[in-house]
């Protein structure tokens, strides 16, 4: 109780909690909507002037929190990417069973689809733009984390596959890409996003994989 009173009592100590509070709120507001608005309408196609204007603040703050529009979506998907790859790179921790080690790192890859869909197809989009462009230079680091965590499943799993003979990265290509157009092909039906994390899709997603690598 003194403890809190202590806090309380002291103005300075208390309006710097407050500033903080404010400033990670605004700072949330504005990723918020600059994600929505990239998803609905591309990164390329949207302004600052909306950005602003949806997260109802002025121009000087959000240049205040990411100096430009670039570092606005800079700052989002390093925030987004780094907690989805940190999460990716400890489900493909294989000791041995690689059904497993790929069943765990689609169940991390779907969850994503069905957590957070408007970043999941943002961070496709911006992939698949032109390579010299910003959006694509942005994201294109991230990707090839996932690629390369991805990969080494495979690189661990070389003696359990004898017709590996250094396809590594075409299986990874493979696995990728099923993953992927499952999500878009999912959602394209209208699909629920929790079914993305019922565990018999994601059996059938790897043992139909599995079963494509073997024959």
């Amino acid at each position: 109780m003194e403890k809190s009173t202590a806090v309380i009592e002291n103005g300075t100590d208390l309006t710097s909690l407050v500033d903080k509070i404010e400033k990670t709120n605004n700072k949330s507001t504005i990723l918020q909507n600059a994600l929505h608005l990239f998803y609905c309408k591309g990164y390329d196609a949207v302004g600052v002037q909306e950005i602003v204007d949806s997260a109802k603040i002025s121009k000087p703050t959000l240049y205040y929190y990411f100096k430009s529009k670039l570092g606005l979506l800079q700052n989002l998907v390093e925030s987004k990417c780094r907690v989805f790859n940190d999460s990716l790179w400890r489900a493909a921790d294989f000791h041995g069973d690689l059904v497993f080690t790929l069943t765990e790192v689609a169940r991390t890859y779907l969850s994503l689809a069905a957590h957070d869909k408007e970043f999941f197809f943002l961070m496709i989009h911006l992939y698949y733009a032109p390579c010299n462009n910003e959006s694509h230079l942005t994201v294109q680091p991230y990707i090839s984390e996932q690629f390369n965590t991805i990969k080494s499943i495979f690189d661990k799993a070389e003696y359990q596959l004898g017709n590996m003979h250094g396809r590594q990265e075409q299986f990874t290509v493979g696995f990728m890409g099923v993953l992927t157009q499952y999500v878009i092909y999912h959602y394209e039906r209208g699909g629920d996003s929790n079914y993305l994390l019922n565990g018999g899709v994601v059996y059938s997603i790897v043992h139909q994989f599995m079963h494509g690598i073997y024959s």
